[in-house]
């Protein structure tokens, strides 16, 4: 996980998402404006997600983890 962040980091990726399935939950890093990821927004399976990339995207997680 650290090896990927800090390479998505480096190369600029927006917003990147790391899904728990044992633990259901999802967490979203998001470049700040000095093009670092700040700490990550943690969402459980009773939030939607939505995203700064794609407007108008909104998941469900209550779906998403589902059981």
């Amino acid at each position: 996980m650290k090896i990927k962040l800090a390479l998505y980091e480096r190369h600029g990726v927006k917003e990147y998402g790391i899904v728990h399935p044992i633990d259901n939950i999802v967490m979203v890093f998001q470049l700040d404006k000095n093009k670092k990821y700040s700490k990550p927004t943690v969402y459980s399976e009773a939030d939607k997600i939505t995203t700064l990339i794609l407007k108008g995207l909104e998941i469900d997680l209550g779906l998403v983890f589902k059981k």
